[in-house]
Parts: structure tokens; C-alpha cells; sequence
């Protein structure tokens, strides 16, 4: 059953087939946490119950811990992640593509997953920039 987007599920399991199933590009169902959207979800409910009830409660009675060098360390591997995937992520808008209007390439041509897959990891290296620069 094809849903057209002006129209409302007559349940929850239609809905949720149709989006992750009918709509999903079939390039990203085998790829690590991208077929489902359940994994993510329970990944954010348990960072989410961690931050706000296990790791308090653990550290309700304890000195703080010094982080500084672990700080620094941090940040240097993530400017050099920052980095690797800007360059990995735009390299098909560099070197491979021009700046004209092309048509989408959506077969699965050894050319055409590279682009997607640079393009999914431009749009997590940019979410996750956007995600620490409003906390």
C-alpha cells in the first residue's frame, strides 16, 4: 500500500513501515545503525538516563575529578576528526563533481556509494559540530 504524503496512517505499523521500509534508501539498510531507527533511540534513552540519574547519584559523594589533560587530548583528536571528515566529505564536491545541476545518481555504482557515503559522513560530522557548539 502506497501512502501519499497528504495522508494520514490508518495505524502506526503502516506509518512505520512505509517511512522505514518504502521511503528508506535500500543502500542504507545494511549499514551500521541506519536500517532501524530503534538502536539510535535506545542509544539516547540510556545516555539520557545515565546523564541524569546514574552518573549524579554515583558521584553525589566524591571529589571531582581532574580532567584537564584528558581535556586537552580530547580536543586535539577531535580537531583531527574534524578535519579528516571535512576533507572526506567534501571531496566528491572537490574533485569528482562540477557546479553544475547534474542529475542524482542513485544506483550502485562503486562512484555513487563513495558519494553517498561521503555525504552521510559530512552530515554527521556537521551535526555532530552543531550539536557541541548549542550545548
Amino acid at each position: 500500500m502506497r501512502l501519499d504524503t497528504g495522508t494520514v496512517p490508518s495505524n502506526s505499523t503502516s506509518f512505520y513501515h512505509e517511512l522505514f521500509y518504502e521511503r528508506a534508501d535500500p543502500r542504507i539498510r545494511d549499514k551500521f545503525l541506519m536500517g532501524n531507527p530503534l538502536p539510535i533511540v535506545s542509544i539516547y534513552a540510556f545516555y539520557i538516563i545515565f546523564i541524569k540519574y546514574l552518573l549524579p547519584r554515583y558521584m553525589r559523594d566524591r571529589k571531582p575529578i581532574d580532567i584537564e589533560k584528558l581535556g586537552i587530548a580530547l580536543t586535539i583528536v577531535l580537531f583531527f576528526n574534524s578535519l579528516y571528515f571535512t576533507v572526506i566529505g567534501s571531496e566528491p564536491w572537490l574533485f569528482i563533481y562540477n557546479w553544475r545541476c547534474e542529475p542524482v545518481d542513485m544506483g550502485y555504482s562503486e562512484l555513487a556509494l563513495k558519494f553517498h557515503d561521503n555525504i552521510a559522513c559530512l552530515q554527521r560530522h556537521l551535526s555532530s559540530e552543531l550539536k557541541n557548539q548549542y550545548q
